[in-house]
């Protein structure tokens, strides 16, 4: 049976496999600028490894994970140029994955 928890609400789960959405995984590792949940889900994570759960973690999330920190950086590169540059275009986004600088980075991620 699925169900989703609201992480207000303290862990009531004990010894179960627990899969977690990739939103709170990019909130966990602090990587998503725009969000502020990270807190709650640090503490609801924490509570459930205390309760003997097992985190599982599928081949769509860590895609998920992958391609949504790669944007997340592509946007903060592009922002870091639009207020330090007067002049220029900065690449789209599937033009710099192309990119050696780019492509070190997304290999740091794996």
């Amino acid at each position: 049976m699925t169900a989703i928890y609201d992480v207000k609400s303290g862990c009531i789960l004990k010894g179960r496999s627990v899969l977690l959405d990739t939103n709170v995984w990019i909130s966990l590792e602090g990587i998503d600028p725009h969000r502020s949940a990270g807190v709650g889900y640090s503490e609801f994570f924490a509570e459930l490894r205390k309760s003997d759960n097992s985190i599982v973690i599928n081949d769509y999330i860590l895609g998920e994970f992958f391609n949504r920190v790669c944007k997340i950086e592509y946007d903060i590169r592009k922002n870091e140029f639009t207020s330090t540059s007067s002049s220029g275009t900065f690449p789209s986004y599937k033009k710099l994955r192309k990119s050696a600088e780019f492509s070190e980075f997304m290999t740091g991620v794996t």
